[in-house]
């Protein structure tokens, strides 16, 4: 432990915890307190191989076992037997290799390989509480330099706020002390108690620290890789970034430079670089190496453990390593945060932790300060000890952190800003607390001597900016020592007020002497800014007393005013009230007259307490003399109040009178009258009706005012005994108006009425009558479908009236959607008619079609087919042409019904104008048939011919042709039915399609069926060229001769 005794420990850089797949820590829904092992996202959704860390949530340090103290053997004690199941696991379980065991916090570094080993199954091992990586944390300082005389500047950098600046050389240090020394009373203590801190041990993690700085004298040191296993690094103590300097230079530095940069120069200082990777960016580590270095610092028995670093937000993995730090005797003394108000960083926002924030050179807090309250459940859940207060506020203290002047690698000096450089003001403040006395401290009392003597400028109390205040640490040295001076602290506890003028007002306080010697001082009460009277009090060291201080008030005393008690050393206010006598003024605010005998006046009268003090009177209504009303009213100082006074009012009241408002101490006054009542009489003029159901229903009517006073009723129209109507009539004496009341009905309100027009004096009645309208209802009584085009399509339809009233409507027939006829019919209620429509269909009209007969209220429908005639379509699909005079000419052709309707027609063929043949063909609607025609030929008849084929409805043409002798037959068709032609009687047939003409068309067909067995039988027909054969060249001579007649 040292000579000091109890040992103390600081954190603070300003740090970022980044974990892969997400924010370090216990993921939501994570209970590790609920008695089943959890694994955080990053490690469950880990691959390859992973170093996480196992936490134990066994034997940990209670409450009790904290305040008597711990020891470093218990510690490992505890974690030896914790973690003895975890080792045998990574002993027996390929993948699994245990790379570090900590018995500070009681966690474990270990390597898995998620391809060999489910972390389920490292988390079920015997005492496992949870499984997390090993987090990566990442130095921001956001720190800058600047020059002394330069002010501080806020510019955000990642939620944290630093002044921005140049470098301050060796030798430039503008004062003999720096004001952070100064502002903490440092050299106070050094000249009070002959100490600097000798004796005792602070430990600094941090980045490194330069040890050959002129004002660093190092006395220990260490550093530690990922995994956090100490290295032997070349050289074997450094500062990559320079922020580990500083803060060392700020716990234990000297004067070299001229100006005295540290609070403690003599403390023993250790330090342990626990962020030295990847510096050339931000220098960064793990939680194993943050955990290595405390417990190497609780392990070389540190005094106070410096740490300016910290994780955003709530990190519950530092809450067991600082716990156990403190249990063991070293005071953890971490930064707050850098990103300002209602916010905190771990470790510092551990409740265990003393938390600092940074004040500037004017005593007030940066703004990049982090400070908040804390509602532990919502932060922590079921990871909060079970000792820790439902709500607590970080910081706990502050200290200079703005424009910091100290020690920076290579023998120079810098300014910083940030809650990293308030952190080791207090560390090296709770050394000199304990180097100052002669007694060996223990944490807690170490904390309240920093605590109970910080300076808030609210005085004492604790808010999330100052936290209890900016630590005065000569102050803290005297309260620990035992040696204070007399203080007398006042508490107002009561006063009886509100007083009224002329009474005494009483104010008693509670003075305690928090000081160790005795005194005697005045107390005195002063009250609007004069003293009213005083006592003199003699109290020992820790002693106090109750005084009761005395004003005997006068008229004219009354007022707010601010009590003030106090002594030579505090003072306490409060506010007290002196009031004025009560006095009730009235003021008639209105009434509702003029009233009509049997109606209620009222007055409305406004009451005012003019005075100060509170109290009750009755306030009366007086009409002609005689009380009416009265009602008691309480009222405060200067309230008001408004009262509604009444009079009950009776025949023979009418008249005009004073009516009077009074209470004890005033009275109004106003004129009101009271009227003989009139009567609004009614009488019905005329009506509209009968009226239909879903019309409006008109009655007119008269009112008269009978009486002689204006009057305001409501009229009202009531039908079937339901009001229908009602208007606000006001009419004066004499008066009458003509009213018209509408009652708009519907459907089912058919029926026979009395219609009454009421006034509240007077009704009159008429009958009326709302009638069921006309509803033609339509019925489709019969259609002569299916019809054919051309033909007319009949309908028969009934029309009745189911309503009560007669109307005209007409009746339309829609077929198609288009309408074909319509007719006009007239029926009175209950009346029935039949109607006939009808529509001439014409060619085109063959379809099925929807037929509806509607009126203006029905409609009917039916399905109905208007059919398309038969027709008889023709196609000669080939000829047995050419043919031999006395031969049989074929003609073949396809007849097709293309109507609906079955038909049987003559299907003729005529060829050279005479009928040669003719069948019967009989086809139902779409059926088709294949016919057979033949000519017999005779001599003579041998010609070109067109050979017509026809039905009834159509005809088919195709040439034919009957020659003399079969010397005189061509070639047989090449393709479809019409043989090749020779067209210029040369005996070549150069018209391969017989359509009469040498088109290309004939080209393609000799080219594409020259191989044909017709073509090749027939070589003479189609030798273009004379040689006997066929060939390309006959193609190709063929097309020479087609582009010469182009």
């Amino acid at each position: 432990m040292g000579d000091a005794g109890g040992r103390v420990a600081v954190l603070f850089i300003a740090v970022a915890l980044l974990v892969a797949g997400g924010v370090a820590g216990v993921a939501a829904g994570d209970d590790p307190g609920d008695g089943e092992p959890t694994i955080s996202p990053a490690v469950s959704e880990g691959e390859g191989e992973q170093l996480v860390l196992v936490y134990f949530g066994t034997d940990r340090i209670g409450p009790a076992e904290r305040a008597d103290g711990v020891s470093v053997d218990q510690l490992q004690a505890r974690a030896d037997s914790a973690q003895a199941p975890l080792n045998r696991f990574a002993e027996a379980t390929p993948g699994v290799t245990v790379r570090n065991n900590f018995w500070l916090g009681n966690v474990a570094l270990v390597e898995i390989e998620h391809a060999r080993v489910d972390v389920s199954e490292l988390a079920a091992v015997d005492g496992v509480e949870h499984v997390g990586p090993n987090f990566e944390v990442t130095v921001e300082t956001g720190s800058s330099v600047t020059p002394a005389s330069t002010a501080p500047t806020n510019s955000p950098d990642t939620g944290m706020t630093a002044p921005a600046g140049v470098s301050l050389t060796q030798g430039t240090l503008s004062s003999h002390y720096t004001y952070g020394l100064e502002q903490i009373n440092a050299p106070d203590v050094w000249s009070a108690y002959g100490t600097k801190g000798s004796g005792t041990t602070v430990t600094v993690l941090d980045t490194g620290v330069d040890p050959d700085h002129q004002d660093i004298d190092l006395s220990k040191w260490n550093e530690w890789d990922r995994d956090g296993n100490e290295v032997d690094s070349n050289p074997q103590d450094y500062d990559p970034d320079g922020h580990g300097t500083h803060v060392s230079g700020t716990v234990s530095g000297g004067d070299a430079g001229g100006t005295h940069i540290g609070v403690a120069p003599a403390v023993t200082l250790h330090h342990g670089a626990v962020l030295t990777q990847d510096c050339s960016n931000d220098c960064t580590g793990t939680l194993a190496q943050i955990t290595a270095g405390m417990q190497w610092a609780v392990d070389n028995n540190a005094d106070v453990l410096s740490m300016s670093l910290g994780a955003g937000d709530y990190v519950e993995q530092f809450i067991d390593p600082v716990r156990d730090a403190q249990s063991a005797g070293t005071l953890v003394v971490a930064a707050s945060g850098n990103r300002g108000k209602g916010t905190s960083s771990s470790p510092g926002n551990v409740y265990d932790a003393l938390s600092v924030g940074a004040s500037d050179s004017n005593r007030n807090i940066a703004s990049f300060s982090s400070g908040e309250v804390i509602d532990t459940d919502s932060a922590w859940g079921s990871d909060a000890p079970s000792d820790w207060p439902e709500q607590y506020i970080v910081p706990t203290v502050s200290a200079p952190g703005v424009g910091i002047e100290s020690a920076t690698p290579g023998g120079g000096y810098e300014t910083k800003s940030g809650t990293s450089m308030a952190a080791p003001h207090v560390s090296a403040a709770a050394a000199l607390v304990q180097a100052a006395t002669s007694s060996d401290l223990s944490v807690s009392e170490i904390e309240t001597a920093l605590v109970e003597t910080a300076d808030h400028p609210d005085g004492d109390t604790q808010d999330n900016r100052y936290g209890h205040g900016i630590i005065d640490v000569k102050a803290a040295a005297d309260y620990a020592s035992g040696d204070l001076p007399a203080n007398f602290e006042v508490t107002i506890d009561s006063t009886n007020s509100p007083i009224d003028e002329g009474e005494t007002l009483t104010v008693d306080a509670t003075v305690e002497n928090t000081g160790d010697k005795s005194d005697t001082q005045t107390i005195r009460l002063t009250i609007g800014g004069q003293q009213r009277t005083s006592t003199d009090v003699n109290l020992g060291g820790g002693e106090s007393t109750t005084v009761t201080l005395t004003w005997d008030t006068s008229s004219g005393d009354g007022d707010d005013y601010t009590a003030t008690v106090d002594s030579d050393d505090d003072s306490d206010s409060t506010g007290v009230t002196v009031n004025a006598p009560a006095n009730f003024a009235v003021t008639i605010g209105g009434t509702n007259e003029p009233v009509t005998e049997g109606e209620t006046l009222s007055v409305d009268a406004e009451v005012q307490n003019a005075g100060e003090s509170t109290d009750t009177q009755s306030v009366a209504l007086t009409v002609d003399g005689q009380e009416r009303n009265s009602t008691a009213v309480t009222l405060s100082g200067g309230e008001t109040r408004t009262v509604t006074l009444r009079w009950e009012t009776a025949a023979g009241d009418a008249g005009k009178y004073d009516a009077t408002v009074e209470s004890n101490d005033d009275s109004a006054s106003t004129g009101v009258t009271i009227n003989v009542p009139s009567i609004l009489a009614v009488s019905v003029d005329s009506t509209n009706a009968p009226v239909l159901s879903g019309e409006t229903l008109s009655v007119d009517a008269t009112v008269e005012n009978t009486g002689e006073e204006s009057k305001t009723q409501t009229v009202a129209l009531t039908v079937g005994g339901q009001q229908r109507n009602s208007t606000e009539v006001t009419l004066a004496g004499g008066e009458s108006t003509t009213l018209t009341f509408e009652w708009a009905t519907s459907e089912g309100d058919a029926g026979e009425y009395t219609a009454t027009v009421a006034s509240d004096d007077d009704d009159a009645s008429a009958a009326v009558e709302v009638q069921v309208p006309p509803n033609l209802v339509v019925s489709l009584d019969g259609t002569n479908a299916p019809v054919v085009e051309g033909e007319t399509l009949s309908f028969e339809a009934t029309v009745e009236n189911t309503g009560g009233a007669t109307d005209t409507q007409s009746i339309a027939l829609t077929v198609g959607g288009q309408q074909r006829a319509s007719t006009e019919v007239t029926l009175s209620g209950g009346e029935s008619t039949t109607v006939m429509l009808s529509w001439l269909t014409g060619e085109g009209d063959a379809g099925e079609y929807t037929a509806t007969i509607a009126s203006d209220d029905d409609s009917a429908s039916a399905g109905v087919t208007v059919h398309k005639p038969a027709e008889f379509g023709v196609e000669i699909t080939d000829t047995s042409s050419p043919v031999v005079q006395n031969e049989t000419l074929l003609v073949n052709a396809t007849v097709e019904n293309a109507g609906d309707l079955s038909d049987r027609q003559t299907v003729t063929l005529t060829i050279g104008g005479q009928q040669r043949n003719s069948t019967e063909v009989t086809l139902t609607g779409g059926d088709s048939t294949t016919v057979t025609l033949a000519w017999v030929t005779d001599g003579g008849d041998a010609d070109e011919y067109d050979a017509v084929i026809a039905s009834a409805d159509a005809d088919a043409r195709a040439p034919v042709t009957v020659v003399e002798d079969e010397s005189e037959l061509g070639p047989p068709p090449v393709v479809g039915v019409d043989p090749p032609r020779d067209l210029d009687g040369d005996g070549l047939y150069r018209d391969l399609n017989g359509d009469g003409q040498l088109t290309v068309a004939d080209v393609q067909i000799f080219f594409q069926n020259r191989e044909s067995d017709v073509v090749q039988d027939n070589v003479d027909a189609f030798d273009f060229r004379t040689d006997g054969a066929l060939s390309i060249g006959d193609v190709q001579l063929l097309f020479q001769e087609f582009l010469e007649q182009s």
